[in-house]
């Protein structure tokens, strides 16, 4: 997902690429992601590019009640500024001290790379509770059995312990 963005920065503030993308990538640590689907606009500004777009991507997680990997969609806007290292005009590297450490990072070639801002795009999109299936019965609480593949032939009995809340439950 990379983007040489050398022409567009020596033109003038303001002046814009459009791009799709369609694109398999090497599965993201974090998220499993391999595919990334969108359209954005690259737009030049005084400090170097600005990117907008909105995306699709795959990612793999588990069920939080039964635990099986699942595979799922997030969609994104991204919206993300990138300064470039090294003077267009005279190919100088740029001091570190103007460097933003808030903003990414063109590469010297004036490449720029999206994989970083779709990952942490695609950790913030994570469903906060991940289900296989909405109607997941998760994990038996006794045995552990996964109950949407079998039922178990754990007892429906009461922890001891508990058995003295039974007399507040009407009959």
């Amino acid at each position: 997902m990379e983007f040489n963005v050398s022409q567009l920065l020596k033109e003038g503030i303001g002046s814009r690429r459009s791009y799709s993308l369609s694109e398999r990538v090497e599965a993201m640590t974090e998220t499993g992601t391999t595919q990334v689907l969108g359209s954005m606009v690259i737009t030049r500004t005084n400090n170097g590019v600005w990117v907008t777009g909105k995306f699709e991507a795959n990612a793999v997680g588990s069920c939080v009640r039964c635990l099986v990997i699942t595979d799922y969609t997030v969609s994104f806007e991204l919206d993300a500024e990138y300064a470039p290292r090294m003077d267009i005009n005279s190919g100088t590297l740029l001091d570190e001290n103007e460097i933003n450490p808030d903003i990414f990072s063109l590469t010297s070639d004036h490449i720029l790379d999206l994989s970083e801002p779709i990952r942490q795009c695609v950790i913030i999109e994570k469903p906060m509770k991940l289900l296989c299936d909405p109607e997941c019965s998760g994990l038996c609480s006794n045995c552990g059995a996964n109950l949407n593949q079998a039922t178990c032939e754990c007892s429906e009995g009461i922890d001891p312990r508990w058995s003295e809340l039974r007399k507040f439950i009407p009959q």
